[in-house]
């Protein structure tokens, strides 16, 4: 009956996955939500020692590589992306159409530009665990706040729908000319 808080990524140094961990433990202190990381890497042994470090390793599920993580992503309270840096984040797309709540850090790439600066997902800063733990906890503590994210990704995933997308790269191409 905990809320979740889900993210899909690989288990490697740019997903800092250590600093999302370190922010549930963090938002832990207030609300009593659970992680699912779903993915596979060399840090995991670093990450489940993180996990009995800061005592929340009940909290922590590290189930490895799903084949299908969308029953995951229709079904957690929130989808975190909080990667150093991404270049155009499927997983963060993919989680938008399934019409979680998001939530991104302000880091290089192509995050905040999908999640419009705010307006379809929460934007957090970068490098700052207490942060992305006070908005974990401002949005599962505001229904409306929760509902409206949901609403806004389900907005949102239209835009990168593949006629849409098609249609972009041949005005592209034709303005090219």
């Amino acid at each position: 009956n905990s809320p979740v808080i889900l993210t899909v990524a690989r288990m490697a140094k740019q997903k800092q996955l250590d600093l999302l961990i370190r922010a549930v433990a963090k938002a832990r202190e207030t609300i009593p939500v659970k992680l699912i990381i779903l993915g596979d890497g060399l840090l995991k042994d670093k990450l489940q020692a993180l996990c009995d470090e800061l005592d929340i390793q009940e909290a922590v599920s590290m189930p490895g590589y799903v084949h299908n993580p969308y029953r995951y992503m229709k079904a957690c309270d929130l989808f975190v992306l909080y990667s150093a840096w991404e270049g155009c984040p499927v997983a963060l797309e993919e989680a938008l159409a399934c019409g979680a709540a998001v939530i991104v850090n302000d880091a290089p790439g192509g995050s905040r530009d999908i999640v419009g600066d705010g307006k379809y997902g929460a934007v957090v800063p970068n490098n700052n665990p207490q942060a992305l733990a006070n908005t974990i906890v401002k949005i599962l503590n505001d229904p409306q706040l929760k509902k409206y994210y949901q609403q806004q990704a389900l907005l949102r995933c239209h835009d990168f729908q593949y006629q849409k997308i098609s249609q972009q790269y041949l005005d592209f191409a034709i303005g090219c000319n």
